[in-house]
């Protein structure tokens, strides 16, 4: 499968991204590593675009909103987590950001080109509340490690029930484990994204921190949707607008299902 890298894609990135391929892969991780060039080139050059040949994994991808075996997708969250803390990788400059500094995001400088006042009004108040969980759990103690940053089923190659590949390590970086359980619990039912957590946190109760962590980082998620949304628009993306507002939706829906979810978490991990 030949991959095409984005002009925005640094060298550094795509380079980062191929080294924690190729370490997963010797730890027995079911990843597609990239097949070097007959010049042993990783990454070939042509016309200005730059390509990486991929072997094409075997399996059919899972869907994101209802994944096929969601306590097992917490589980194998928590053993890819294992493996990726011992992951010795520097990273680049223009890495991934941590999901907790979204509300210190550049793009929100450029908010005002956004022509819609009850919109960007929105905007603001939710920026602001998310800011000011995000500092307040900054303040304590924090773990970071390499994570997936973007775990959900859709990344998750399935043959029969058995797990055939891992795919979708473009936004692996540096931050909190627990944003990856934010993610992967943020787009099924809340039965379903109780489970992955349950399965992700085995059988001990996740702290009060950790579960405040998780539904700020689902907040944070929705604002940088938005705040990539904003920047395309600002340079004349007549599409972007209808994205910021999927984005607003997104960060809507995740507070007002949150104690529910929260509750359904608790009772899955002691239940």
């Amino acid at each position: 499968m030949l991959r095409r890298y984005g002009p925005s894609r640094s060298d550094a990135a795509i380079d980062y991204e191929h080294a924690i391929l190729g370490q997963l892969r010797k730890r027995g991780w079911p990843v597609a590593v990239p097949i070097p060039s007959d010049a042993g080139r990783l990454v070939v050059a042509d016309d200005g675009r730059r390509y990486s040949l991929f072997p094409r994994l075997a399996g059919r991808r899972g869907i994101p909103a209802r994944p096929r075996q969601p306590r097992e997708l917490g589980r194998l969250l928590g053993r890819l987590h294992r493996d990726l803390a011992v992951v010795s990788v520097a990273g680049p400059p223009d890495t991934f950001p941590r999901i907790l500094e979204m509300p210190a995001d550049p793009a929100w400088q450029r908010l005002d080109a956004v022509d819609d006042p009850v919109l960007t009004g929105l905007i603001r108040r939710k920026l602001a509340e998310v800011r000011a969980a995000a500092g307040s759990i900054a303040s304590g103690p924090l773990d970071a490690q390499l994570v997936h940053g973007d775990w959900h089923d859709g990344n998750i190659l399935y043959q029969g029930r058995t797990v055939s590949g891992v795919l979708d390590f473009d936004f692996a970086h540096c931050d909190l484990p627990l944003v990856d359980v934010a993610i992967a619990a943020l787009i099924p039912g809340v039965e379903d994204s109780a489970q992955i957590a349950a399965g992700y946190f085995g059988a001990r109760s996740p702290a009060e921190h950790e579960l405040d962590l998780i539904a700020t980082a689902q907040r944070a998620r929705g604002l940088g949707h938005i705040a990539f949304f904003v920047d395309r628009h600002a340079e004349g993306d007549h599409g972007a607008l209808d994205q910021i507002r999927l984005g607003v939706d997104l960060l809507l829906r995740a507070e007002q299902r949150w104690p529910a979810l929260r509750a359904a978490i608790l009772n899955g991990t002691t239940g």
